[in-house]
Order: structure tokens, then sequence, then C-alpha cells
């Protein structure tokens, strides 16, 4: 599974009836594809409110990510059907999927090396 190299992308839940997840958490903290499915869908629902061009576009190209992300932790690309970039999405998430397939055939201390190159590249 990919989850644990893919880097902290701040995701924005702020329906405070969904317990999902905390704002600006990452993708690790999401467990479930409905979780995932609902982090995407308020990203997008936020994405389509911004008035600037330029940011709106930035804001639903992160959402189009978001649901890249969640396609390939949870191996459904059927997932990139909600994106608006739907190619981009499931070509995305396809490379994940590829990436996490890779991680599995990789040995405890070739893992363990990836880990913290990642922790070491995000730290705040």
């Amino acid at each position: 599974m990919v989850t644990r190299f893919i880097p902290e992308f701040p995701i924005s839940i702020n329906n405070p009836f969904t317990k999902i997840a905390k704002p600006n958490s990452n993708f690790d903290e999401i467990q479930t594809k409905q979780q995932g499915i609902i982090a995407c869908e308020q990203n997008s629902a936020y994405g389509k409110t911004i008035g600037n061009t330029e940011q709106k576009q930035m804001a639903l190209a992160m959402a189009d990510y978001c649901y890249a992300v969640i396609a390939g932790k949870f191996n459904d690309v059927s997932l990139c059907k909600r994106a608006l970039d739907k190619n981009n999405c499931k070509k995305t998430a396809n490379e994940l999927i590829d990436m996490g397939k890779e991680i599995q055939n990789m040995s405890p201390e070739e893992k363990q090396q990836m880990q913290n190159v990642f922790k070491n590249m995000y730290k705040p």
C-alpha cells in the first residue's frame, strides 16, 4: 500500500458533522475510501467558491490530485470519474498504484530508507 510514502499533502475537511479528519490533515490520516471521497469532494466544493480564476484553477487541480491519491491508495481508478481532469487523475493514480507494487517488493531496509527520505523532505 502506498499510504506511508505519500507526502503530507494538506486536505481540508471543514464539515463539523462528519468527524472524518481534522482540518489540514494529511492523506495518512484517511483510513477508508469513503473518508477520502468526502475530503476530495469538500476540497472540490471549496475550489468552486473561489473568485480568482488562477486560484480557482489551482484549487480544483489540487482536488483532482486528491482523487488521484485516494484512487491510488485504495487501488480504485474509477474514483477518477469524479475529477475534472479524468485522464490526468487516472495517470497519476496508476503511477501511485505501480509505485505501491514496487514498494511491496522492496526489502524492509529499502522501505525504511524510502520512508526516511520522505520524512526528511517534508519536515516543517
